[in-house]
């Protein structure tokens, strides 16, 4: 999943500020590099001990309930990860999927973060999402803030105001279809 589609999904399934969002995807970016199947020291360009475990999880092969992280948040207490799994797997899905992992932060951040998830709609700069998300979300060993703001800025920046792919894709096929409309005439 690229950090565009992420960025367009938590739009779409959220009325979070863009500040917010920034944040939250700042964390993702020093957390796993919004990357959906990624072990927690896996930094090959292939993926591959990322891949392999995630078969591995979705065969039943592996215990999921290590204390490896994984995924867009690189969940690591076995609980999360037990209900991200069970999550996912409600869905049909595999627990490298971008999308329901992305269903799954959310609910979490509603349902078991919800003092966290109201005062995003409350802050009002990356910075303070950032630490916010950093602190009380991803509770990381080393509060990395600093870090986390710089890489939701860069998101901010990149995306925001941005016209959504689905609304590119939309304009360029209506052209398509006029381009084909005034060749037939």
């Amino acid at each position: 999943m690229s950090k565009a589609t992420i960025w367009n999904y938590l739009k779409s399934h959220t009325s979070l500020p863009d500040t917010s969002i920034a944040g939250i995807m700042g964390n993702m970016e020093c957390e796993s590099n919004c990357e959906s199947c990624r072990l927690q020291g896996d930094f090959s360009s292939d993926r591959a001990k990322s891949k392999e475990y995630a078969r591995q999880v979705n065969s039943g092969e592996r215990n999921f309930e290590d204390a490896q992280g994984f995924g867009l948040c690189q969940w690591t207490y076995f609980s999360r990860k037990r209900n991200l799994l069970n999550s996912c797997r409600s869905q049909g899905k595999g627990v490298e999927d971008e999308e329901a992992q992305l269903a799954f932060m959310l609910a979490e951040m509603q349902n078991e973060y919800s003092a966290m998830w109201k005062r995003l709609f409350e802050v009002t700069t990356i910075a303070e999402a950032a630490r916010l998300v950093c602190a009380e979300y991803e509770r990381p060993a080393v509060l990395n803030v600093t870090d986390r703001t710089r890489a939701g800025q860069k998101i901010y920046e990149e995306f925001h105001d941005a016209e959504p792919v689905e609304d590119k894709v939309s304009k360029a096929l209506a052209l398509l279809e006029q381009a084909i409309a005034l060749l037939k005439s």
